[in-house]
């Protein structure tokens, strides 16, 4: 009888001392650093005294799902600037299983006030109606107007805002959240359009999403492939085209892996212009 209590007794610490270590060896399992990268570079804005009077930036990203392939998605967009005309001219088209998804956005900033148009079409009616039910919700009738074309599901907002010169990316330029998760590694100079460039290769590495606060990392990046530039005079990005998986993170079992995502591909370039040509579109009146 004493035996056997002994025995229970010796089992019980047994198995408390193998939940503790095991609770102790999840609790303080090495997370992986984000990786680091050597990029440290900017594309052009106007509010900076680098950004090139006149310049064009247009920007491509394809995400196709690794477990399901013909679940792609294809971003385009473009930003046309004027510094003389304080002015700029910006679009974003982006599918989706029923169609294709545009916004247009034309500033021109003038007297301290910035005149913004925002031109919008979804080919889903339940996502436009809830778009444009929002903008009349808090609409300005003396610093706004809206007009809706229901056939064509497109609206064009403007607003008229008391502020200083705009920023060349907002919302219209979403390709550029992809190269920020993407870590580079310094690889020698080159030449391109006659210009002295840093030449960047991506690289496999732990990274997290611009922005979060905490330490874990969100996403793993592997079979990379291409380069970007950047204008050894201005700090700038010029050229972008690069491929990679991106994956997101889970922990098992005390153990970091990478599981499901996308196979992501990046484009991007920018061009100083020389236009005569007024950047206000027809259907920014």
């Amino acid at each position: 009888m004493k035996r056997n209590r002994l025995l229970k007794a010796g089992l019980a610490v047994l198995v408390v001392t193998v939940v503790v270590v095991a609770g102790l060896w999840f609790l303080f399992v090495a997370t992986p650093s984000p990786t680091e990268s050597d990029l440290n570079a900017t594309t052009p804005d106007p509010n900076l005294s680098t950004a090139p009077p006149e310049f064009t930036m247009t920007a491509a990203v394809t995400t196709q799902a690794i477990e399901e392939p013909s679940d792609t998605t294809n971003w385009s967009a473009r930003v046309m600037y004027d510094s003389d005309a304080e002015e700029r001219l910006g679009w974003l088209n982006s599918t989706i299983e029923d169609g294709e998804v545009s916004m247009g956005q034309y500033q021109r900033y003038s007297q301290n006030a910035t005149q913004e148009y925002n031109r919008y079409h979804h080919p889903e009616s339940d996502a436009f109606d809830s778009r444009v039910d929002s903008i009349r919700d808090d609409l300005d009738p003396e610093t706004e107007s809206l007009s809706v074309n229901d056939t064509s599901q497109t609206y064009v907002h403007y607003r008229k805002r008391p502020q200083s010169p705009f920023e060349v990316v907002p919302e219209l330029m979403p390709p550029l959240g992809f190269i920020d998760r993407v870590p580079f590694e310094h690889d020698g100079s080159t030449t391109f359009r006659g210009n002295r460039v840093e030449r960047y290769v991506p690289t496999s590495g732990w990274v997290q999403t611009p922005g979060t606060v905490d330490d874990d990392p969100d996403w793993y990046i592997s079979n990379t492939s291409g380069e970007l530039y950047v204008n050894k005079a201005t700090g700038h990005i010029v050229h972008v085209n690069v491929s990679l998986t991106s994956k997101r993170t889970a922990i098992r079992a005390g153990k970091w892996f990478a599981e499901g995502g996308d196979r992501i591909q990046i484009r991007l370039t920018v061009r100083e212009d020389v236009r005569d040509d007024d950047l206000r579109p027809a259907w920014a009146t």
